[in-house]
Parts: C-alpha cells; sequence; structure tokens
C-alpha cells in the first residue's frame, strides 16, 4: 500500500516553487538544470529538500538540522541547496515519494543520486551523510529508473493471484483497514473491495463496511473534513493536516460506499468531506485549495487546537491553508463530486463539478488544445498528472450529463497525452514531456500508469478510436513486469485497470429526447447504477449519431433503455424500475 508521509507543524513563507524561511543562514535555490552545471565549476554536490506546506517533519527538520551551524557551514561550503515543494512539482515528488516527505536526495554534478534519505535526518546524522557524500561520493545502488515493460497485455495469471492474495492477507482483522500501521482509506482499494461486494464476495464486503466504519474516526467531529492518517492501527490517532487529495479519496470512497450498500451513513460521511470543503478549502470561485496544516504553531498543535469547539477554535490562530490551485487535485475532486452525484443524486456536488471545471479550462488549460497547466506559476511543467485528471474528470461529466463536449474534450486531453507524454521507444507515460530536455532521464510513475490504463480504456469505448485501445494497453505493459509487479506487490489499482482492459464496461444506452421526461427519468437511473465501470450514453436523435458509435437504434414510441454486457444487450426497458430489475439479473 501507498504510504501517506507526514504532517504540519506551522505556517511558512513561499518562494517561487520551493519553500523558504525568512532567517534561514542556507541560501535555498529552486530546482534548475543550470544549478548543476554551477555545482559542476564549483566541485560541488547538489542536495534536494523536497518537502510539502504541510509537512510536520519538514519544519521539524526545517528548525533543528538546518539551523546547525555545522550543517548550515558544509551546505555552503560543498553543496548547492535545493528546496521544492512538492505539490507544485509533480515530476519530482511522484519520482521521489517513497522517500519523504520529507525526502533527502544528494546528486553528484552530473545528476547521478548519491544519497536517498526517507523522512526527518538530525543533525548528527545528516552532518556525517554530508561528509561522507562530499569525501566519497559514490552512486546509491538503488538509482531511480523506469521498470521494463511487459510483452503481455496484461497481468498474468500468477501475478493476478498474487496481486489478490494480497489484498485478502494484508487486511487487519483486528483494526479494520489494510496494513498493520498507519490507517486510511485507499480510494482503489476500496473501489476493489466494493466491486467484490457486488459479486457476492462476503470477505470483502465484511471488510469494505468495517474499514468504512472504522474511517469515521478521522472524520473532524466539529468541521468536517478528514484527517490525512492515524499513525496507529486502531485508527484513532490523527495527523491533522487535511490534504485535498485525501478529500477526494474519502468523498469517492463513501459515494461508492452508499451506492452499493445503500446505507444512508455513507451519504452523511461524504457530505462531511462536503461540508468542510465549502466552509475552508473553496476559494470564491469554486476551485480547491491544496491542504490545511495540522498545527496553528509549534506551541499549539492540532493534539491541543482539534479538540476544541468551533467557538473555541474561531478564537484562536487558524491553522494555514495553502491556497495553491492545482490542475490535477481539483480534477481529482470534480470525479470524486461527480461520483457522489451520480450515486446519490446530490444536484449540488454536480454543480460544484461544474463550476470547478469552468474555472479551470479557462485558468489552467493550455495554449495547445487538450492540455492543462499544474498551478499558475508552472515550473518543469507540464506533467501528466494535470492533462490525466483534467481528462478523466471530462469523461466523467459527459457520463453523467451526455453533454458531448465534454467527450470532445476528453479526447483533446488523450491526444495531448500521447504527443507529450507517451514513451515513443517502449511503453507507458512518463511524469513529465521525454523530449523537454532536463537533467534527470524521463520517470514512469505506476500509479500514473494505472490512471492511465484506466482512463485510455474508458475513452476507447466511448470514442471507439483504436490509438486509445493501444495506448491503455501500452500503460498496462509498462507496470505489469515480473520487477514491478514484485516490488508493488500490493496494488488494487493494478488489479483494476487490469480487469477493465481485459472486460468491456456496462454499456447503459438511453434513447429519447434529452427534453421528454421519461427519458431523463431513465438516464438518471442509468448513471446511479454500479459498478463504477460503466459507459453511460444518451441518444437523441435530433443531435445525430453518437461519437465512436455505429448502433442504429431502432425508432421507438417513447424513450427506452438498452443494457449491454460483454456478449448481449437486452431488449428495451422502458421504466427506471425495470432498468434496475435488468442490473439485478445480471449480479
Amino acid at each position: 500500500m501507498k504510504r501517506l508521509i507526514f504532517c504540519a507543524w506551522f505556517s511558512i513563507s513561499v518562494l517561487g516553487s520551493g519553500i523558504a524561511r525568512a532567517d534561514d543562514s542556507i541560501q535555498w535555490h529552486d530546482w534548475s538544470d543550470d544549478l548543476f552545471k554551477t555545482a559542476a565549476k564549483e566541485h560541488k554536490l547538489v542536495l534536494l529538500d523536497l518537502g510539502a506546506v504541510w509537512c510536520h517533519w519538514c519544519h521539524v527538520m526545517d528548525d533543528t538540522t538546518y539551523q546547525n551551524k555545522d550543517i548550515i557551514a558544509q551546505l555552503g561550503q560543498h553543496y548547492i541547496a535545493v528546496r521544492v515543494d512538492q505539490d507544485a512539482r509533480p515530476d519530482l515528488s511522484r519520482r521521489y515519494e517513497d522517500y519523504g516527505w520529507p525526502a533527502t536526495i544528494i546528486f553528484s554534478a552530473d545528476g547521478t543520486e548519491i544519497v536517498k534519505r526517507r523522512g526527518y535526518v538530525d543533525p548528527d546524522t545528516m552532518g556525517l551523510v554530508l561528509k561522507e557524500s562530499f569525501e566519497s561520493p559514490t552512486p546509491n545502488p538503488h538509482q531511480t529508473s523506469n521498470y521494463p515493460s511487459s510483452a503481455e497485455r496484461g497481468l498474468s495469471s500468477v501475478q493476478h493471484d498474487m496481486l489478490l492474495a494480497t489484498t485478502v492477507y494484508a487486511y487487519d482483522q483486528q483494526h479494520a483497514g489494510w496494513g498493520d500501521g498507519q490507517k486510511f482509506l485507499d480510494a482503489a482499494m476500496m473501489e476493489f473491495a466494493l466491486n467484490q461486494t457486488q459479486e457476492s464476495n462476503w470477505v470483502f464486503k465484511i471488510a469494505a463496511k468495517e474499514s468504512l466504519e472504522a474511517s469515521y474516526n478521522l472524520i473532524d467531529p466539529v468541521w468536517g473534513g478528514v484527517y490525512q492518517y492515524s499513525d496507529m492501527p486502531d485508527w484513532k490517532s490523527p495527523h491533522f493536516e487535511k490534504i485535498l487529495s485525501i478529500q477526494s479519496a474519502y468523498i469517492f470512497s463513501y459515494a461508492y460506499a452508499y451506492g452499493v450498500l445503500k446505507d444512508e451513513q455513507y451519504h452523511d460521511a461524504a457530505n462531511k468531506v462536503v461540508r468542510y470543503l465549502d466552509a475552508f478549502m473553496t476559494n470564491p470561485d469554486g476551485v480547491l485549495y491544496t491542504s490545511q496544516d495540522a498545527d496553528v504553531s509549534e506551541k499549539l498543535t492540532g493534539h491541543d487546537f482539534y479538540p476544541l469547539s468551533d467557538e473555541q477554535r474561531r478564537k484562536l490562530a487558524q491553522p494555514h491553508i495553502d491556497t495553491h490551485v492545482y490542475a490535477s487535485e481539483n480534477g481529482t475532486m470534480i470525479s470524486s463530486l461527480i461520483a457522489l452525484y451520480a450515486m446519490t443524486g446530490d444536484a449540488t456536488a454536480l454543480q460544484k463539478a461544474e463550476r470547478a471545471m469552468r474555472w479551470l479550462r479557462t485558468h489552467r488549460a493550455l495554449p495547445e488544445a487538450g492540455g492543462f497547466a499544474h498551478g499558475a506559476q508552472d515550473k518543469g511543467g507540464p506533467f501528466l498528472a494535470d492533462t490525466l485528471a483534467m481528462g478523466k474528470a471530462m469523461i466523467d461529466l459527459y457520463a453523467v450529463t451526455a453533454d458531448r463536449s465534454w467527450l470532445t474534450r476528453a479526447q483533446d486531453s488523450g491526444k495531448f497525452m500521447l504527443a507529450h507524454f507517451a514513451d515513443q521507444e517502449d511503453s507507458g507515460f512518463f511524469t513529465t514531456g521525454p523530449h523537454a530536455g532536463g537533467l534527470l532521464k524521463p520517470y514512469k510513475q505506476m500509479d500514473e500508469n494505472i490512471a492511465a490504463a484506466r482512463f485510455f480504456n474508458l475513452l476507447s469505448y466511448y470514442s471507439n478510436e483504436k490509438k486509445f485501445e493501444d495506448s491503455a494497453v501500452s500503460a498496462l505493459r509498462s507496470i505489469t513486469s515480473t520487477e514491478q509487479v514484485r516490488r508493488n506487490s500490493f496494488s488494487p489499482g493494478l488489479l483494476l485497470a487490469d480487469g477493465e482492459i481485459k472486460h468491456p464496461p456496462l454499456h447503459l444506452m438511453i434513447v429519447g429526447r434529452k427534453d421528454d421526461a421519461a427519458a431523463q427519468a431513465l438516464f438518471k437511473t442509468a448513471i446511479a447504477i454500479t459498478p463504477m465501470y460503466k459507459q453511460t450514453e444518451w441518444l437523441d436523435k435530433r443531435e445525430g449519431k453518437l461519437p465512436g458509435s455505429d448502433i442504429d437504434y431502432p425508432d421507438l414510441p417513447k424513450a427506452a433503455a438498452f443494457l449491454c454486457t460483454n456478449n448481449l444487450c437486452s431488449p428495451p426497458v422502458y421504466e427506471p424500475q425495470a432498468l434496475m430489475d435488468e442490473i439485478e439479473q445480471i449480479h
């Protein structure tokens, strides 16, 4: 399971894309290839301090290690010090996420990795690391690199069974959740478990329900919103930072749980997260901020602040909110809000999603059709994460609105990804453009390629374009080699992607006028049907044939729905309940 890593201490100032303190004696630089040229000329190494605005141990290290006179002296004499906010640089974040936060990477002047350290490094240890690295700059034996691609179309049966077994054995029967350390809801794990629940797998049903119930311990009972994780397995020792990507994961998980299990408590839990976003994390234009710190200051920590009542909290200074607006995080949130609308019928969730999308298309869209910038200052971009998340959000909008313009825009995003991020010599997609230059070799991150495989696969069914099908397979091949699967033996997302590429989605087609109440009722029923992996469309013949579809549906006296699986389609269904009955027969 991917780790969620550390948390916040106090508000900090931001300089460019890096994090800086006004009283630092260290001269911190932004990431730049030019610094490596300078390092070569001055016979220095490069130290990268990769952290986050909300990161607790980053600030502890800043207050201790980087205030130590010996550390300051060594860095000034032998190093060029670089500090980067990982939220602002998805390329560096994806490359080194296993080492942070904070992540400390020391490079030689040619970009070779000398040291990679995970988390807080105390002054004494850092002093030894700096001294030994400069005196004997031996390359790290585990250089960050891409794994070879598989020649197969997806997981082998052995690989699939191994990954499936890991998801079973990793379940914590005593405390719920997966893994025996930090506890949180992983969106891919919950989606996989709920899919299995629909297939009458009682083991996963029990695990999903127990984990969902345990997760309520991480919801702020006063303001709503979800703390990042519990650092103890009982779910009751929260790290209090609230990160946008975590809020997205919980909204999606609760929405899907409601869709599958029809228990109102899941809808209520999702609403508690949305309530927090509305009150604290949404800017006046309807887009979402990046994070809120756990603590107010070194003296007033989350352990003191969050047990207080609303009135008591508001009398104090507030935990810092990072007001950057990033396309990748907002695109993912849009998809989660759409899932909430689809599963619960909450129209306000769709309105919020559409409003955020309009702002992002105005303020983050690149001049080339389909592409998106990360933030207002897009240093190092464009990045795969942004166009991928926005492309997925636009497919999701098409699925619940039947507005064909969203599908066209999603196709544009797919084409942009193929033009800018595809590995033309092998398989898969890089975190940033492989031809953009840069000292570090382009990197293909596993979770991004899982998401790319799922995006392109669904896009291929909606558009009927083979290049998108081929792209889905390419993304999957890049992450299913023996070495890659062995290294990532817990990967429910990989199981999801592999299953989707090997099986077509449930296809729900509504035929009828969009201003007809009967057709509207059928479409609303269709978008609420689970699983999440489905293709939902609405043919109003006044608009012409659907993109990518060559099926000639019959002229019928009234609105109808057609339900198709991998080998057959139902007769026309005219009533929402009849459509639900057809679904029950499949399950």
